[in-house]
């Protein structure tokens, strides 16, 4: 990793702090405050940056007299992580109150992660303070930019990423919604005369808030120039599926109904979209994913890629978050449009992680299952019990989801024999496992009973145990 030091107070235009190989940082001398960019070097040798400028319009601080709060950073010192200069936290003021910000890159991505703290001595009334970071040089038509208007407070859950993408340069800014209070934060893309991703403290306009003590908020930026274009916002996906809460989502304790969940719209074949510019409702685009699976299924791995990318446009709005306004974790979307796609998500989440083994996928569909209202819930595990039972196992990779509720549950597996360890509530049906592996037969023992030796054919087409 590439460092250079120089005089924390004589800041030459592009010196840099620090570089992971993805982008660099540089801290920038600009009148009496500090800016801080982040820079990528393109295809053809030319610098492109994301840059904070702390100006005026993203600042709007004033005492509760009235009197203007001016923000100034005066100085910086380099993050070390392990010896090893990783990031740069500013030092400055807003008024007389301390302000820092911390910019962290990651070792092996172009992402970098930012917190903002200032410690309020006396109360101060804010419109807005934010970061707001420009794009360099400047670009009027991105090919694709969301959200298409500003999220604040109760609609950041649902929205929490704004970006943009050119071609192969895509640019993003994830909010971390467990770091400040997220009554007061905002978020938005400005994509006027000049591209800009925005974050802070945000008040509704025409209103304004009084705050005291520390306030901090935190957010990850990305700055990609080698995305696939109109691809970038997957990126986002995977940041967001890291999201340890995922985890622990389960399904609700009910029991599965069977029938047929509505059929979703016919889509012509030639249909040629691009998400967030040119796409179909949510339903429809739910057809298409089904579609491109269906066929990913004979080995057609264009298909595939092409299902998973409409499936991780239906995902970026998954809420991975906790929320206050009464929609569920797991839950896709939040206008009524989204209502005729509910109950198709958690079967293409699971086809997915069937189709790819990426175990975000699985955890997604779980997550989404458990968001749904419990006559929808066991309509849907109804629909699923066939292709992914109520314990879906794939030997192979060691891996296996729950879709019913259990008190404990183990698995484990040496050469041939695979041996399940499963307490769960008392139930009036039997327990349905679907192994999806591929050897030619397998030895299962279930809580100590040997069931013998079973053809994989026949356990993929899935078994009742004796439970």
């Amino acid at each position: 990793m590439g460092t250079t030091f120089i005089d924390r107070r004589t800041v030459r235009e592009g010196s840099i702090i620090c570089d992971n190989g993805f982008v660099c940082l540089r801290v920038i001398r600009s009148g009496a405050t500090l800016e801080l960019s982040i820079d990528t070097v393109t295809s053809d040798t030319d610098m492109t940056s994301l840059r904070y400028q702390p100006v005026s319009a993203t600042f709007q601080v004033s005492s509760p007299e009235g009197e203007a709060m001016p923000l100034q950073f005066f100085a910086f010192d380099p993050v070390l992580v392990q010896e090893n200069t990783r990031g740069v936290t500013l030092h400055g003021t807003l008024g007389n109150n301390p302000v820092t910000l911390t910019a962290t890159l990651d070792p092996s991505s172009p992402w970098c992660q930012i917190n903002c703290e200032m410690q309020l001595r006396t109360p101060v009334v804010i419109s807005r303070f934010t970061h707001c970071w420009r794009l360099r040089p400047e670009w009027s038509d991105p090919d694709v930019h969301w959200p298409p208007r500003p999220a604040l407070a109760q609609d950041l859950p649902g929205e929490p990423a704004a970006f943009f993408q050119v071609g192969p340069l895509f640019a993003a800014l994830v909010a971390d919604l467990e770091e400040g209070e997220r009554g007061q934060l905002g978020l938005a893309l400005n994509n006027r005369d000049k591209l800009e991703l925005e974050y802070g403290v945000m008040a509704a306009p025409g209103q304004a808030l009084t705050l005291q003590g520390p306030v901090r908020f935190a957010y990850a930026l990305c700055l990609d120039d080698h995305a696939v274009p109109d691809c970038g916002f997957q990126e986002i996906v995977r940041l967001l599926g890291t999201n340890e809460a995922l985890r622990l989502a389960s399904v609700a304790p009910v029991s599965p109904v069977s029938g047929m969940l509505p059929a979703l719209p016919a889509i012509p074949e030639d249909t040629l979209w691009v998400p967030f510019v040119q796409e179909g409702t949510p339903a429809e685009i739910a057809a298409l994913v089904q579609r491109h699976f269906a066929r990913a299924g004979e080995d057609d791995w264009q298909s595939l890629d092409a299902g998973l990318h409409w499936l991780d446009r239906l995902c970026l709005q998954q809420r991975l978050f906790a929320s206050a306004d009464g929609q569920p974790f797991g839950s896709v979307g939040s206008d009524p449009v989204w209502t005729d796609v509910a109950d198709r998500m958690p079967e293409l989440l699971l086809t997915a992680f069937r189709l790819t083994g990426h175990e975000e996928y699985a955890y997604r569909g779980i997550a989404a299952l458990g968001a749904l209202p419990a006559t929808m819930a066991a309509r849907v595990l109804g629909h699923l019990r066939e292709a992914f039972g109520d314990i879906y196992v794939n030997p192979d990779y060691s891996e296996t989801v729950l879709l019913t509720t259990v008190e404990s549950f183990h698995f484990s597996m040496s050469s041939d024999t695979i041996e399940l360890q499963i307490i769960c509530p008392q139930r009036s049906d039997p327990l349905r496992l679907v192994l999806d592996g591929t050897q030619e037969s397998y030895r299962l023992i279930v809580n100590g009973e040997i069931l013998g030796r079973l053809p994989a054919d026949t356990l993929r087409k899935g078994i009742e145990l004796p439970i």
